[in-house]
């Protein structure tokens, strides 16, 4: 999610704006706005130009399974698709979470890179403790953590990163837990490190039953996916599909 639309982060914005107001920066005018006569806006006075910098992104769609006319009677007969561009990739469990939340069942988003987690900063969470300290066998209170403006949505971060992330997602106390988890909420994602970082993904997703994979272009090659998916199949796991990243 944006951190514009976060509460916190809009907090701070009005904090910074009474700043101003207070020591008399903020002040009512007239002013001349320069307007579209054909989109019946206001344009911009200046451009910002920044440095050129290459973001990785991603272009996926899904086909809808209802009836389209029920959106609109004009498109009955067509084939209509839902279209999600994101230029971070590593946001796509996050949103996948967030939309599972938003269809009314309890949701759990599980961040098992232990080698470069990043889930507890898109939600602004503390990562003193989680997945890692159970794993190991700690007791460790507070591990699954509510999102903020989401009230069906919940966290478990990775907690202190672990020497050993590997060995650890291959205790049977990883596919114990994943059955608990799903005895509890009715839908939990997991989040893994990439596949060429080790093979906690593949054992995780052995765990979990299920797996989406993410591509790059240009740096992935089908041979290594097939082999990817292959070697998911053969430990029970179901792939969904694939995402492609274009750069």
């Amino acid at each position: 999610p944006y951190l514009t639309m976060s509460a916190p982060y809009q907090s701070h914005i009005a904090g910074a704006f009474v700043d101003f107001l207070k020591q008399g920066y903020v002040y009512k005018g007239l002013k001349p706005v320069n307007w579209c006569m054909n989109c019946r806006t206001a344009l911009a006075e200046a451009e910002v130009e920044y440095e050129p910098h290459a973001s990785p992104s991603i272009w996926v769609r899904f086909a809808l399974i209802s009836d389209p006319a029920a959106i609109d009677p004009a498109l009955a007969g067509k084939p209509v698709y839902g279209l999600i561009w994101t230029t971070t990739p590593w946001t796509i469990p996050a949103n996948m979470a967030i939309a599972f939340s938003q269809l009314g069942g309890r949701t759990l988003l599980v961040d098992a890179d232990m080698r470069n987690p990043r889930l507890h900063e898109v939600f602004g969470l503390d990562n003193s403790t989680g997945l890692s300290g159970i794993l190991s066998g700690r007791a460790e209170a507070n591990v699954i953590r509510p999102v903020a403006d989401l009230p069906s949505l919940f966290v478990m971060p990775v907690g202190t990163l672990p020497p050993n992330p590997m060995e650890l997602v291959e205790r049977p106390a990883f596919g114990l837990l994943m059955r608990e988890l799903l005895s509890k909420f009715d839908h939990v994602v997991v989040d893994t490190a990439a596949v060429a970082h080790g093979a906690d993904a593949c054992v995780a997703a052995s765990r979990c039953g299920a797996a989406v994979l993410l591509a790059r272009k240009n740096q992935n090659t089908l041979t290594s996916l097939q082999e990817i998916a292959a070697a998911l199949a053969g430990g029970s796991t179901q792939v969904l599909g694939t995402v492609l990243n274009e750069q």
